[in-house]
């Protein structure tokens, strides 16, 4: 109406995201009769708890007051959880789609790598190296391209969580990744990625060294 009023900031306080159930709007805090002194509020918030099973007591107030929204929180929350439980589903699908892609692609790569240094291997075999070091050598190569691709990988992700955390506090604390989680994910696709290696070169270079210096004349 016009009116102007001025009040004491007494303090801050700060919403846990991660441990709330429903929707958490940061705002004022004040007493409810100072409240009532600068408007009327628009909406109001009842909590009520039921002994008996609490959908039942949901449909009987919904039928008492059908100009009201009646939410069971146990149910409230059971959905909430399945709708990151999906979201969750959806993103290791993606996942799992995104590394079988990469391995299709590590493979691929591995196999014209392996034609074009198919002497390199007969002369190496040629000297004393036997198939088991040459795979290892290959493990070595490759291991290493991975180690240094998941290490960026996982840095630019830690970047990203860590600047929506400061953007949207709420998305920051449900998306995190630890170290232990991180250490995890780098030794699952560096594992991933050394193992297509060897499975594409194990019949590669299981070749006899004269086979492979006669094919080169």
């Amino acid at each position: 109406d016009g009116t102007r009023r001025t009040f004491t900031v007494a303090g801050q306080f700060t919403v846990n995201y991660g441990a709330n159930v429903l929707p958490v709007y940061a705002g004022l805090l004040m007493p409810l009769d100072l409240s009532r002194t600068v408007g009327a509020p628009d909406s109001l918030r009842i909590y009520a708890h039921s002994d008996g099973a609490p959908a039942r007591a949901a449909a009987a107030l919904g039928r008492q007051l059908p100009g009201d929204t009646v939410l069971d929180l146990n149910a409230y929350a059971a959905r909430y959880t399945e709708t990151y439980q999906n979201l969750f589903v959806l993103a290791l699908a993606m996942a799992g789609l995104a590394l079988l892609a990469g391995a299709l692609l590590v493979a691929n790569s591995v196999s014209l790598s392996l034609l074009e240094r198919r002497y390199e291997f007969g002369v190496l075999k040629a000297t004393g190296y036997s198939h088991r070091h040459v795979l290892g050598i290959l493990a070595a190569e490759y291991g290493g391209v991975a180690l240094v691709a998941t290490g960026l990988a996982l840095a630019a992700v830690g970047a990203f969580l860590w600047v929506l955390g400061r953007v949207q506090p709420g998305a920051g604390a449900l998306l995190a990744m630890s170290a232990p989680t991180a250490a995890l994910i780098g030794a699952g696709c560096i594992g991933l990625i050394v193992l297509t290696v060897l499975g594409v070169a194990w019949q590669t270079t299981n070749v006899s060294p004269i086979v492979i210096l006669a094919d080169r004349g």
